[in-house]
């Protein structure tokens, strides 16, 4: 598998949209945003650690915040494996 089957986005913003994650997001009876998208810090050099039990949806927060970010900047910019 290449990098790009896991980072779709790279390609160009739109294929964001391809995610699984994201399809699963968008296609889900009830759509949340998890709060916690706006408290992680997007500044240069921050770090931020994301740990929860399985399945609660980290990945998919990740993938939306990337959704987000990829308004502001180019999709190689986001680097994500």
């Amino acid at each position: 598998m290449s990098l790009e089957e896991f980072n779709p986005w790279w390609r160009g913003r739109e294929y964001i949209d391809e995610d699984p994650d994201i399809i699963r997001w968008r296609n889900a009876r009830v759509r949340w945003m998890p709060r916690e998208v706006n408290a992680v810090s997007l500044k240069p050099f921050s770090l931020n650690f994301i740990y929860g039990p399985r399945q609660v949806g980290k990945t998919t927060m990740i993938k939306l915040i990337i959704k987000d970010l990829l308004h502001e900047v180019r999709p190689e910019a986001i680097f994500l494996l």
